[in-house]
């Protein structure tokens, strides 16, 4: 009986490390993604600061403060094919200056 009582006491212990260790692993992966995602968020605003204010407008409405383009014409008193037209223009702009600056560091 007594041996019953060490083998679970053991096994008990076990668990427990287990446990602790899974959530130091957690909250280390977490911490890892929290930063990879703040320095992506840090490139695609020095990005956006680098547009013209005509682009970079429309895709903080669209993006970031997730705008229709509805709600957009509406906003910025132009027609719903000049936001679809701007915004075009304003993602292909992004591209080159976010593959200009990743090409720089």
């Amino acid at each position: 009986m007594w041996l019953f009582g060490i083998a679970k006491k053991r096994m008990q212990k076990l668990l427990i490390s287990e446990a602790r260790r899974a959530g130091r692993e957690q909250r280390y992966a977490t911490d890892r993604q929290a930063a990879s995602d703040d320095s992506a968020m840090v490139a695609v605003h020095e990005t956006l600061a680098r547009l013209p204010v005509k682009h970079r407008i429309v895709l903080e409405h669209k993006y970031i403060h997730g705008l229709s383009l509805k709600e957009m014409a509406e906003k910025l008193q132009l027609s719903v094919e000049a936001i679809e037209s701007r915004l075009r223009r304003a993602r292909r702009h992004f591209a080159e200056v976010h593959g200009k600056s990743k090409n720089e560091a």
